[in-house]
Formats: C-alpha cells, structure tokens, sequence
C-alpha cells in the first residue's frame, strides 16, 4: 500500500512594527497559491482602474477646455449679434429717412411740374423712370421668416435702390430748378404790366390819325392821362434808345431781350440813359404829349422779332 504524500504547508509571520506580538499564518501551497493569485489580479485590476481613472480624468480636462472654448466662441456671436442689431437699426432709420427724403422730393417735382405745366413755360423736363425690382432679384424679400443676415441684405439692398433713386430725382429736380429759373427769368423779361395809369384811348390796328385826319394803321395802344404820369418799364430789359424820335416826341425803347422791345412814346421826361438796365414796374420817364399828339397820353408798342405785334397780347 503505497503511502500519502504529505501536504506541503506556508507560513506566514507578520511581524508588527510597533513591538506586539507577532502572528503567525500557516497556510497549505494550493491556498497560498490562490491567494497569491488573487492579489496578482487585485494588482492588475488597480492597475486598470488608474489607468482608467487618469483618462477620464484626461477626457474631463479636454471637455473642460473644448467647453471654455465654445463658451468664447458664444459670446463673440453675441457680441457680433448685437452689433449686427445696431447696425441693422441704423440701416433701419437711413432707409426711413431715405424713404422721406423720396417723398418730399417727389411732391417738390410734382408741385414744380404743375406749376411749369400751367404757365407759359419751357416744358419741363420728364420725371425720372422708377425701376422695378425684377422678381428674380436675389436680394428681394419674399415670404416666410428671414433670417438676421437676409433682413440685413433686404435692407441694404432697398438703401442701394432708394439711394439711386434720390440721385435720380436730384438730377431732375436741378434740370427743374434751371427750366423754372429760366422761366422766371424769362416771364421778369416778357411784357406784362400795363405802363401808365389812365384810360385807354386808342388800340391797336386800323384808324383814322387824330392828327392829320389820314387812314392809318395804328402799331400801338394809347393810354391817356395826366401830364407827369410815372411811366413804368413793361419788364426788365436794357436801355437802347432814350431821346427824341420824330412824331413820337421823347421815346424810350428798351430791349428784353427774346426778341422782344418796348417802345414808350409822347413822353414829358426820360429818367434813363442808353444802356442802363431796367426793372419790370421801375419808372422810367413820364406821361407828356410831345412830338404829334392831341393831348397827354402814352403811346406803347411791342415788338417781337422786330415787327410791332399787339400789345394786348402781352398786357393782364
């Protein structure tokens, strides 16, 4: 009978540090040998653990930055939000001043055309095309909400267009401005006051000369009165003649320029010299009956292009 082999035994003495009393662990191999595996594997799995624990920890702290960055990344597009706010306000009110400055241009023009359109002037000039905006403008609004970026283009584009459209109406509002001051300046120069005071005592055309009793073709009006009588410029004009003429007596005539000429006969006293100018309404000489005349009057002509032409066409 073949005999057991012994057990093979560990033992383990722990030795305190402090002076007590030692232990002693006896252990059989198959235990110790569990054990010491089991620690192996409580090493390892520590091990794995810290390695674990120093990534997370790794992972953490880059979390940490990448959130640190978008919150800097967040509070720059707020601060670009707000600006792009302030500036979509300003853009807001130039539109809206734009858009006055267009309204009250366009009643200038309108008021100015009708005024030109009603008097005797110069046509004025054509107002000024408007442009559709195409529908294919890619920076026209369409329907459904727009985004901070496309209000923004909206309104510049509609600042673009309003500004070109004030350039458009300044341009006609000048060529306006330069027909109605010619106009003015051409109605200051246009005959259109009566010159005297008085009574009208001879019109233009055919008669009988109070004179000399002779069929006679009368190139004038006669406007009879009292010896003295301011006689007044008929527009403003220049001097050309100022002296005695023949049967007319003292005459003045005075050149507007158009091609047209006033001529005041019969005259009592010239107060001008050839080549002053003269205003509409200014008192030029006086009422008399010099040269071959019945009585104190004024004769008065008008001549356009150099031939005498009625003047009632011309008087209110």
């Amino acid at each position: 009978m073949a005999q057991r082999r012994p057990r093979e035994h560990i033992t383990i003495t722990i030795v305190p540090h402090d002076g007590q009393r030692t232990h002693t662990i006896r252990v059989s191999r198959p235990v110790y040998d569990a054990l010491k595996g089991l620690a192996g594997a409580l090493v390892v799995a520590t091990l794995l653990f810290a390695s674990s624990f120093f990534d997370a920890r790794d992972m953490a702290g880059k979390l940490r930055a990448h959130l640190d960055l978008q919150l800097r990344q967040y509070a720059r597009l707020e601060r670009a939000y707000l600006e792009s706010e302030t500036r979509y306000e300003g853009l807001l009110s130039q539109a809206l001043t734009i858009q006055k400055d267009l309204a009250s241009l366009a009643t200038s023009t309108r008021e100015l055309r009708q005024m030109l359109l009603n008097a005797d002037a110069v046509p004025p000039p054509p107002l000024p095309p408007v442009r559709q905006v195409a529908a294919e403008d890619a920076q026209v609004g369409r329907g459904g909400p727009a985004g901070h970026r496309e209000v923004i283009q909206v309104v510049t584009a509609t600042l673009k267009y309003a500004d070109d459209q004030l350039a458009a109406f300044d341009d006609h509002v000048r060529s306006l401005r330069s027909t109605t001051l010619e106009y003015v300046r051409r109605r200051a120069h246009t005959p259109s006051i009566w010159p005297a005071d008085g009574y009208l005592s001879s019109t233009f055309g055919p008669r009988r000369h109070p004179v000399t009793g002779e069929p006679d073709y009368h190139y004038a009006v006669d406007v009879a009165g009292m010896t003295g009588t301011p006689v007044l410029a008929a527009a403003d004009g220049t001097v050309v003649m100022a002296g005695r003429k023949g049967g007319y007596g003292l005459t003045i005539m005075v050149d507007h320029g158009y091609g047209l000429r006033t001529l005041y006969g019969h005259l009592s006293r010239i107060l001008v010299r050839v080549g002053q100018r003269v205003a509409k309404g200014q008192q030029i000489g006086a009422m008399g009956s010099t040269g071959l005349s019945t009585g104190p009057h004024l004769h008065y002509e008008v001549h356009l292009n150099g031939r005498p032409v009625n003047p009632f066409h011309y008087l209110p």
